[in-house]
């Protein structure tokens, strides 16, 4: 039964990778079903219907988007950031989350998308280094003038100023640059949610845990050979070896494949070719 429901999971998260309509809860779902197929997803159903019910209420109440999320969130649903066991693979898995009540910064900015999708706010997640960030756009100052504000999941929605973050690249000797404050496709937050997984699960030497992450992530984003290439790492490290030949035949085929990448598919297959004559 579980090899049939990871790959019913595996068909929807092609689809969404051919189409790019990544709807971050219903990706993040089907991302935690891949992992456990087995494990009831009811308390995180409920819990994003409930953040958009939440949500939509708001909006039509007109009230602030940036307070609104803080509080429904994080004080109206008891959502927070797993301070205690960071490191712990299952605070990215958001059905986890719904059960705990805590979760990585990533997982936490799911919920947050989901709930501003329902009322229509203009959120998104950016690609910054440290932690994961939101950025809310067309926000009103206090002059009347539109602009963007930044939030912390994981510090119960802190609002941050360009001076925050500036102050978070400082302490890894890097300059705030405009991409590492730019919104990002909904995808490459799924996307980052497979990352903190694969990274974790590598460090663990869990590596069945570590290829299931790495398909999710080259198939919901399948226009990025190193993802192919990645995968093909992982299944080699399984002993996967026609595996991680096929995925190597994709990293190939993507039109994204410079030369660091082919020339690390190379290096793989000769690897593989060794393991496999």
């Amino acid at each position: 039964m579980s090899d049939i429901a990871r790959q019913q999971v595996e068909e929807a998260l092609t689809e969404m990778g051919e189409t790019q309509l990544v709807p971050p809860a219903r990706a993040a779902l089907l991302c935690a079903r891949h992992e456990n197929p087995d494990r009831s997803q009811q308390a995180a159903e409920d819990l994003f219907s409930a953040l958009a019910d939440g949500a939509r209420i708001c909006a039509a109440k007109a009230q602030d988007p940036a307070y609104s999320l803080r509080r429904l969130i994080h004080e109206d649903h008891g959502l927070d950031g797993c301070h205690d066991n960071f490191d712990d693979l299952d605070n990215a898995n958001v059905a986890l989350m719904a059960e705990r009540r805590c979760g990585l910064p990533v997982a936490l900015g799911v919920a947050y998308l989901h709930a501003a999708r329902a009322a229509k706010w203009s959120l998104a997640g950016v690609d910054f280094p440290t932690r994961f960030v939101l950025r809310l756009d067309n926000v009103r100052a206090e002059d009347g003038d539109r602009g963007a504000v930044f939030i912390d999941p994981f510090e119960r929605g802190r609002p941050l100023t360009i001076s925050d973050l500036e102050n978070r690249t400082k302490a890894m000797a890097e300059p705030l640059e405009a991409s590492m404050v730019a919104p990002i496709p909904d995808r490459d937050v799924i996307v980052r949610l497979q990352n903190n997984i694969l990274v974790r699960a590598r460090y663990d030497e869990l590596w069945d845990v570590a290829e299931r992450a790495a398909l999710r992530r080259a198939l919901i984003a399948p226009d990025q050979a190193h993802y192919w290439l990645d995968l093909a790492a992982a299944r080699a490290d399984l002993g996967a070896l026609q595996g991680a030949k096929a995925a190597l035949d994709r990293a190939d085929a993507t039109p994204t494949a410079d030369t660091r990448v082919r020339e690390a598919t190379l290096r793989l297959r000769e690897g593989l070719r060794r393991h496999l004559n």
